[in-house]
């Protein structure tokens, strides 16, 4: 009997030591994001003894003695006090509520790495997980737009183009979960790539002003917009760790439907994650109030509708419903995480986002005379098809003290990109179509060492190759006869490649002072090609085969309260296949076409920041410029000798994208935020920016007017609500740049009009797994139109969520 024993107690020892072992660890996460919190407190009730989560949110507390509560505190999160009971209860894991009242703003990834913000002298603001849900967007593009600091545009509702310090599109890089999304058709002009991420599934974002090409080659001169999207938690006990969401969400500006749900899986080793979300918007209604400070144009009088084989143009009875701008989207997450060791992470990411229809609602509008604004109606039909979105990628992280590296970071993706563009004028009966594909190849190996005396080196490489296939063909809608025509790019190959390799380092001086120096080279390459089927090209080729090289050197200096920042910086953006191969009309009676001596732009930037941090109080002052060489922009070309071509059976003025000389960038920003209690905070941003062509003296094409929002944020245990104020400035008629002053029908005959609209939202959670949100968008029901956007605002708008957690 005694050898049973001694054997039982021999087989069940190493599953009670592991229990031990599990019940003295504990995982801190947020309690909204179910992201991991590194750097949280945790002390004993005394405050005698303390000890730090690790980047992964763990903590050993064996070292805590008795069975006494442990406290719980994070400069982000409210703080939470729990028996050891509690913590057995909850099987080591602690969720942290986010506090929104907080004045300090402390992880970023500037160098795609975490670090501490005080460290880095970029300007960087981020969007926490707690911020999105409080905010609640219908799109990532309303959510970077109702943060008060990045200035979005729209063309259609289902889009939204993020403009950083005077840039845009293909000039702003976006990045998700590490992978650049920016490909060789992404345009010049606005750009509505941005709602293919999904914003319900954003544990957070960074948004990086300012060049990044050090860190992030080609694309990102006026910033980075760093997407974080949720990762599968492991189980830090035994068994199946299980938990996820769902939610509705209906708003009536554009009788909004979305359906979102979650769900985690986690044992020991091997996690994973599933995401889906269904969202449907119906058209959208505009504001009422004020609309007699704006043309007829900008409302919905009349649309075309096909009734018996004819095109009819009808009134609209509700001329603020704006028909034509209602869409569908789908987005899927699929994520599997295993960690067979504490030193090995991997995570395979799947995502996908698909669209129905997207009407181009600016086209919809325009007229044939006056640059859009009076004749009749131009288009009878004008959408983008589906707009699809697949990306597969693997990250392999390993952290351990080597030689070459402490952690380090491999990335391998592949997207693949799928748009098209359908258009058919009123009376005509043949459709144009143009469909692109793309697909991207992408890897990046990312290292990570400290190195003596107080510094640590950043430093990797990354390859990229796109591969595009352009067709186009014309249908007719009543016989279905169809013939190939014209496609937007190249018709035969159309590639680009990069290859690229960086370093970075951060020296502290002092206890107050950080060095940050920096390097990248990228060689570029591109090709694309054409035959004479459509037009009588003067070449078969274009290609570009350059490389550059970028640095930047910063400073950090914090003493006391005191903050101040200073970075200079170079950046360059290689032309892109959009760039040098593109044939389509911009505007009426305009066409622009290739031009195969296109070469990169280059800028040279100098910020400066300086901030004061006291116990209630943070502001911060940024001023930036930013000098051009070989900017990129549209102007008139010629095309064989002529400065016109036939193009869609009409005469149309010959344009391209060329090379001017030199361009100018500047503004300033002003942040602020005061508790004014330890429930409310006030918070303002404020920014301008200037910008022209030192060539023709004109204003820049990206630059927004003055812009910013105020807001009042209060927060109890259970519930939080936050009252806003958006507002812009404006811009007169002839400071509008040529290329928007081509486009009359976005604009008022005065130019781009000012505007402000207040807001109210909040949150209430009454019990752990149940979360209502709602808000009052645009009360006093406010018509106005953002900078170059071809669609008005949301009038009024209504919206109720109901969130569960399980």
């Amino acid at each position: 009997m005694r050898m049973i024993i001694q054997l039982l107690l021999l087989l069940l020892l190493p599953q009670l030591l592991s229990f031990s072992a599990a019940a003295q660890q504990v995982q801190v996460i947020d309690k909204n994001s179910r992201a991991s919190i590194p750097g949280v407190t945790i002390l004993n009730e005394s405050k005698s003894r303390g000890i730090l989560t690790d980047s992964a949110g763990m903590a050993d507390i064996s070292q805590f003695s008795g069975g006494a509560s442990l406290i719980f505190r994070h400069s982000s999160y409210l703080e939470k006090r729990l028996s050891r009971k509690e913590i057995e209860a909850m099987n080591g894991l602690v969720e942290l509520v986010e506090n929104v009242v907080q004045i300090q703003e402390v992880v970023v990834s500037a160098n795609r790495w975490e670090q501490q913000e005080e460290e880095v002298p970029n300007d960087i603001m981020s969007i926490s997980a707690r911020d999105i849900a409080l905010q609640n967007p219908q799109t990532t593009a309303d959510m970077l737009h109702q943060s008060g600091e990045v200035f979005v545009q729209k063309s259609q509702q289902g889009g939204g183009s993020p403009m950083l310090r005077g840039f845009a599109a293909n000039s702003v890089l976006l990045v998700v979960d590490g992978v650049r999304m920016n490909n060789a058709i992404y345009r010049s002009g606005n750009l509505q790539n941005i709602i293919t991420l999904d914003a319900n599934v954003l544990e957070g974002a960074e948004v990086i002003f300012g060049p990044g090409s050090v860190m992030y080659g080609s694309d990102a001169l006026g910033g980075v917009i760093d997407f974080h999207t949720k990762s599968p938690l492991l189980n830090t006990g035994r068994g199946l760790r299980t938990e996820g969401s769902a939610m509705a969400r209906y708003a009536t500006a554009n009788q909004e439907k979305t359906a979102h749900a979650d769900v985690s899986l986690g044992f020991n080793k091997i996690a994973a994650i599933s995401s889906i979300t269904l969202s449907d918007f119906g058209d959208l209604r505009a504001g009422k109030r004020g609309i007699e400070n704006f043309p007829a144009y900008f409302l919905r009088t009349e649309y075309v509708e096909r009734i018996s084989g004819e095109d009819v143009v009808l009134p609209n009875a509700a001329p603020e419903l704006q028909i034509g701008s209602g869409y569908e989207q789908l987005n899927l997450l699929q994520k599997i995480r295993y960690a067979p060791t504490e030193n090995v992470d991997l995570l395979y990411s799947f995502h996908y986002s698909t669209s129905s229809n997207i009407p181009r609602y600016d086209r919809l509008t325009q007229r044939s005379d006056d640059d859009g604004r009076s004749g009749a109606l131009r288009f009878a039909e004008w959408y983008y098809g589906p707009q699809k979105w697949m990306m597969h990628s693997l990250q392999s992280s390993f952290y351990k003290d080597r030689k070459l590296f402490e952690q380090l970071r491999l990335t391998a993706a592949y997207q693949q990109y799928q748009e098209s563009r359908h258009s058919r004028r009123v009376g005509q009966h043949w459709r144009e179509s143009q469909l692109e594909e793309v697909d991207v190849f992408t890897l990046n190996a990312d290292f990570d060492k400290p190195l003596p005396g107080n510094s640590r080196l950043f430093y990797g490489a990354e390859a990229a190759l796109n591969f595009v296939s352009s067709t186009a063909s014309e249908h007719h809608i009543l016989t279905g006869a169809q013939n190939p025509i014209a496609p937007r790019y190249g018709d035969g190959d159309n590639e680009t490649q990069s290859l690229s390799a960086y370093g970075s380092i951060q020296h502290s001086l002092n206890e107050y002072l950080m060095l940050n120096a920096g390097a990248r080279y990228t060689h570029f390459q591109l090709l694309s090609s054409f035959s004479n089927t459509y037009y009588n090209f003067p070449f078969k080729e274009i290609t570009i085969n350059t490389g550059a090289l970028n640095g930047n050197l910063g400073i950090a200096y914090g003493k006391g309260a005191l903050r101040y920042d200073f970075l200079i910086s170079t950046g360059f953006r290689a032309p892109n296949i959009d760039d040098v191969s593109k044939i389509f009309d911009p505007a009426p009676n305009t066409v622009t076409v290739p031009n195969p001596y296109l070469r990169p732009e280059y800028s040279y930037n100098a910020e400066s920041t300086i901030g004061w941090e006291g116990r209630r109080s943070r502001f911060s002052l940024t001023a930036y410029a930013s000098l051009l060489k070989d900017a990129i922009v549209r102007r008139p070309f010629l095309f064989n000798g002529r400065d016109s071509i036939m193009y869609q059976g009409q005469q149309n003025a010959v344009e391209a994208l060329v090379n001017t000389g030199r361009g100018t960038v500047a503004g300033a920003s002003f942040n602020i935020r005061h508790k004014l209690t330890d429930k409310l905070l006030l918070s303002s941003v404020l920014t301008y920016t200037w910008g022209e062509d030192r060539e023709s003296g004109e204003r820049l094409r990206h630059i927004p007017p003055l812009f910013g929002q105020s807001s009042l944020t209060y927060q109890r245990k259970t519930w939080s609500a936050i009252l806003q104020l958006r507002y812009n400035g404006s811009i007169s008629w002839q400071d509008l740049p040529m290329e928007e002053q081509s486009k009359g029908n976005l604009y008022a005959p005065e130019g781009a009009k000012a505007w402000i609209v207040a807001d109210i939202r909040a949150n209430w959670k009454p019990v752990r797994f149940l979360e209502l949100s709602s808000g009052l968008e645009n009360i006093l029901d406010t018509h106005y139109r953002t900078y170059s956007s071809g669609i008005s605002a949301a009038g009024r708008n209504l919206y109720v969520s109901l969130r569960t957690y399980f």
